[in-house]
């Protein structure tokens, strides 16, 4: 997954450069939650959502590395009994937790390449409401069920590594 987001935030850097180049002076900026053009501004600043995707993607990278390195870092549940697990089983636990934040970071880029294509679109007078209310409530979706998923996937992991330590001795 990993490489797939630096191939979407590749993309999004890429086709928001070639799209630069096609825009007027004047492009919209933000829209209001009927997907309507509601604020508008220089041109320069259709290169921010690729910037902000990039850093973002490299911040989850970051975060990543991190939790692998010193997982008393990770924020989850039932903590104190992740901690009591060997070091091996603790990487099992946190690679699910962590394999997350790669779907975190795909749609995210793919919410910032809808929002370009829209942004796109509008400032040169196509209509893209449709687009962006369906990607809307996508990501009011995603934002909900991604959490709910997260929790019960370390949930299982955690379950399943204190099954395997128990069986092959004691929790440290």
């Amino acid at each position: 997954m990993k490489r797939a987001n630096v191939v979407l935030a590749a993309m999004l850097l890429a086709l928001s450069v070639w799209g630069y180049m096609q825009l007027p002076d004047r492009i919209p900026t933000h829209f209001n939650a009927s997907g309507e053009a509601d604020g508008w501004g220089r041109r320069v600043s259709f290169l921010v959502m690729p910037v902000i995707g990039i850093v973002t993607l490299a911040g989850l990278e970051f975060t990543k590395w991190l939790c692998l390195r010193n997982p008393g870092l990770a924020n989850m549940p039932d903590k104190k009994r992740f901690l009591e697990l060997p070091a091996v089983e603790q990487r099992r636990v946190l690679e699910g937790m962590l394999d997350l934040l790669d779907y975190a970071g795909a749609g995210t880029l793919v919410l910032f390449s809808v929002i370009q294509l829209s942004t796109y679109r509008t400032a040169l007078g196509h209509d893209a409401s449709g687009l962006l209310t369906g990607m809307l409530i996508a990501t009011l979706v995603g934002t909900l069920a991604l959490p709910v998923f997260m929790l019960i996937s370390v949930q299982r992991r955690m379950d399943e590594a204190v099954k395997r330590v128990k069986m092959g001795g004691e929790i440290r």
